[in-house]
């Protein structure tokens, strides 16, 4: 279990939801990796601030939002 509480398996394959565009009406991108680590490297090095302020993450059916994908990276085991 992580310091914020949460049990989260970061081998684990994950889904990430988040917006095709910012500023319009578009729709929802989607991507599937093979482990929840890949999904969070995504979200941070690729998605802007905005895009990654509207993404959301599902791991073993659980739905992680933004500011819990920020706290699950800061308490990412060194890998």
């Amino acid at each position: 279990m992580s310091e914020s509480g949460l049990e989260f398996d970061y081998g684990a394959s994950a889904e990430l939801y988040f917006p095709a565009s910012v500023g319009r009406r578009g729709g929802i991108d989607y991507r599937r990796f093979k482990t929840a680590a890949l999904a969070l490297d995504f979200a941070f090095t690729t998605l802007s601030g905005a895009r990654f302020a509207a993404s959301a993450l599902e791991v073993d059916g659980v739905r992680y939002d933004a500011p819990t994908m920020q706290r699950l990276q800061a308490e990412r085991p060194d890998v």
